[in-house]
């Protein structure tokens, strides 16, 4: 009878460090994954400070993309035809619709033919 409790003993010894290793495994993994991953974001940051300080560098005039001086520029009569025809908003319209669409097409199981 001393035997057989001496080998239960030892092999509750080892099941306990069999339990042991495998947890500890587990939470190296964890600990891993949650490494990489932070890895991943801080070189994504990393990149996207890099992007906003070459763009912050690049001195471009965006009044150039004013619709509004070309708009001016016209005689007063197309400007009040257009007006009335309401191109303004149908422009906004289209518009409106391409957002819509773009942002559709971001979402992965939206993907309406094309």
């Amino acid at each position: 009878m001393g035997l057989g409790v001496l080998l239960t003993a030892i092999l509750a010894k080892i099941a306990a460090f069999a339990a042991w290793f495998v947890l500890l495994v587990v939470a190296m993994y964890a600990a891993w994954w949650l490494l990489g991953t932070d890895l991943g974001v801080w070189f994504f940051e990393q990149l996207l400070k890099l992007v906003i300080s070459i763009m912050n560098t690049i001195s471009f005039d965006f009044s150039a993309f004013n619709p509004g001086q070309y708009i001016s520029a016209l005689p007063a009569d197309v400007v009040n035809m257009l007006g009335l025809i309401r191109v303004g908003e149908a422009l906004a319209i289209i518009v409106a619709a391409i957002v819509v669409r773009v942002t559709l097409q971001l979402i992965p199981f939206t993907r309406l033919g094309s």
